[in-house]
């Protein structure tokens, strides 16, 4: 975060540089339940759709079904 408001002399603009983003951006892909963080994925760049759903699919639902309590037979 920068700073919105600076102090300069009385009649002149206040002129500085700040940092834009540097390095890439990251998603973090995550959910939690009553006993904490149960799955995450951490993805270089933007969550679209296909990722969204990769992380539902070969993430969450194996996770899900290895915390609950139903059994086969």
């Amino acid at each position: 975060m920068n700073r919105l408001y600076g102090r300069g002399k009385i009649g002149e603009r206040l002129v500085t540089n700040a940092p834009i983003n540097r390095g890439r951006n990251t998603s973090v892909l995550g959910a939690l339940s009553l006993d904490g963080l149960i799955a995450s994925m951490t993805v270089i760049g933007s969550t679209n759709k296909k990722i969204f759903e990769v992380y539902i699919e070969q993430i969450l639902v194996p996770q899900l079904w290895s915390l609950s309590n139903c059994f086969d037979g």
